[in-house]
This record gives structure tokens, C-alpha cells and sequence, in this order.
């Protein structure tokens, strides 16, 4: 039920229905409590999004040395509007080129386009979430428009579900999972505030971004994107960027439920038929159910 807090904000909250036996002040206490917490944290919420992109582009900055320069011409890692001539539809996060080097040579041997998208949410992600889908149509949009660019779309997320790694392998881009969620204070604010969200919300992953503690994805830029980039932007090519249609339908915030679903199998299909073409061998497809299942199972996924 939505309880209402002295701020003037809502807090859904699931009460006991059992209120008996000396039980209702108990819980009335533990809701008013639990729901100036959440309303707290719903206050803080707000520096999310900025908090994740800060970590992403400082990560970029650590990594100049592995080969990383920023898309925007003169300018630190930061939004990405355009690349080369392609305006995108909604900027992305964070964008570079990234300089792969031949381990043989030592020589550089490829740039690839690195995309970004930054979604520092407690929702766990799943090939059906418009926020994939928005990453996934940039990207695909970029590389059909300059076929000569290797491309990795790279989707950066608190947490991620099993089948969106799998989809990530099937099409071709690349999820960090930081397990972490980061954010900033508003100014003045005592830490043991939010000392006590953590504890009695047991959000004990909330990472608190200071002047003295800069928190940092290193292995995805220093070592994940430089072994992995070269065939992740590979399968990209092949695959992924060839589905744009289905991820301009998916990236839509407005589609029902049972439409995503429909939508996300409709996506599979075409996947299949390209990673066939593509001659790639045994994909794992499980990361949404066949086009033709049923409507029932389809709203269930």
C-alpha cells in the first residue's frame, strides 16, 4: 500500500495483513520508519544517473593507456550527440575509440567505436527492458550508417539477468554488471543518513561517489573490452546490427506488456535467422521464448 510520509511524498510498502495480538503499534512504528527511509533514498535517487556516468567516464580517463580516446573531437569522455555524420536518436552516455593492438606486433590493429549506456537502477535487466533496446538501436543506427566501423555497444547496469548476457552473446555488444550502485549526496547531507538506508533497507550496495573516494569499473576498460572488443564488434556486425527494426519497436517506454513480449519474440526470430546466415553455430536463442508460443506464456515472461 502507498503511505504517505511528513515530506509529502508516497512510500508502497507491503504490510502484514496480521495486525493482531499486540502487533498494530509495532507495525505502525516499523511503517512510519521504513517509510521515511524510502522516501529518503527515492530523495537521493535523483543523482543516480549522474553518479554512474561520472564512474564510467573517470574509468575511460584511467584507461588512456589501453588505447581509449574520446569520440567528442577536444572534449573529456562525456554525452555522445553524433558519430562521425550519424546524429543519434537520443544521446548516449558516454562514447570512445578504442585502439586495439596486435599482441604479435605490438602494432595498433583496429578502432573500434565503443557506444555506452549507463543504467545505474536497482532493476534487474532483461532483454525485454526499453533500456537495452535504446542502447542496441543506437548502435545499430551507427553501424549501418558507417559499415566500415567496428562497433561494440557496451551496456553498463547494477545488475543484469542471466538471459541479457545470453542475448549479448547471440547479437554482439557487451554488458558490465557493477553490482554496485552509485550515487552522490546532496551537499551538506551527514553520511550516517545514509549509513542507515543501507542497514535498514539492506541496500548495502549504494556506493558513495566523495572528493576523497572516486569508485571505478577498471576491468571492463582495461581488460574485458581489449581481449573481448574485436569479436563482440565481430558478432555486431553480422548479427545484432542487422535487427534494427525490432529494437526501434522495443525501445518505446509506451509498449503493454503482452506487446514487448510479442515484440521480444518476434526479435528472437529474426535473430535466429540471422545468426544462420551469419554461419554462427549453436546460439543460445533461450533469452526469449519462439515468436509462435503461447500468448499466455508470452505475458509471463
Amino acid at each position: 500500500m502507498a503511505h504517505p510520509t511528513k515530506a509529502g511524498r508516497g512510500a508502497d510498502l507491503y504490510i502484514p495483513p496480521d495486525t493482531g495480538r499486540g502487533r498494530k503499534t509495532a507495525i505502525e512504528m516499523a511503517i512510519r520508519r521504513k517509510a521515511i527511509l524510502y522516501t529518503r533514498y527515492l530523495n537521493y535517487s535523483a543523482q543516480f544517473g549522474t553518479a554512474g556516468e561520472t564512474v564510467v567516464r573517470e574509468s575511460l580517463g584511467d584507461a588512456l593507456k589501453f588505447g581509449y580516446t574520446s569520440i567528442n573531437i577536444n572534449q573529456l569522455f562525456g554525452e555522445v550527440k553524433k558519430v562521425g555524420a550519424t546524429a543519434l536518436q537520443g544521446a548516449l552516455d558516454s562514447g570512445a575509440w578504442l585502439s586495439t593492438i596486435d599482441p604479435i606486433t605490438a602494432l595498433p590493429r583496429q578502432t573500434h567505436a565503443v557506444l555506452i549506456e549507463v543504467k545505474n537502477r536497482r532493476l534487474t535487466l532483461y532483454p525485454r527492458h526499453a533500456e537495452v533496446h535504446q542502447l542496441l538501436h543506437k548502435a545499430a543506427v551507427v553501424r549501418n550508417a558507417n559499415v566500415q566501423l567496428p562497433v561494440i555497444p557496451l551496456l553498463v547496469c547494477r545488475r543484469a539477468h542471466d538471459r541479457l548476457f545470453w542475448m549479448a552473446k547471440d547479437l554482439g555488444f557487451h554488458v558490465a554488471e557493477t553490482r554496485r550502485q552509485f550515487l552522490t549526496l546532496p551537499p551538506k547531507t551527514e553520511t550516517r543518513l545514509l549509513d542507515e538506508i543501507r542497514t535498514e533497507l539492506a541496500l548495502h550496495d549504494l556506493t558513495l561517489i566523495t572528493p576523497a573516494s572516486r569508485p571505478r569499473i577498471e576491468a571492463v576498460f582495461q581488460e574485458r573490452l581489449p581481449k573481448l572488443g574485436p569479436a563482440t564488434a565481430e558478432r555486431w556486425a553480422l548479427a545484432g546490427s542487422t535487427l534494427t527494426p525490432y529494437y526501434a519497436a522495443l525501445r518505446k517506454e509506451t509498449l503493454k506488456p503482452w506487446e514487448r513480449n510479442i515484440s521480444l519474440a518476434r526479435l528472437r526470430t529474426a535473430a535466429e535467422i540471422a545468426l544462420d546466415q551469419a554461419g554462427v553455430e549453436n546460439p543460445v536463442l533461450a533469452w526469449a521464448l519462439e515468436e509462435d508460443a503461447e500468448p499466455d506464456l508470452l505475458d509471463s515472461v
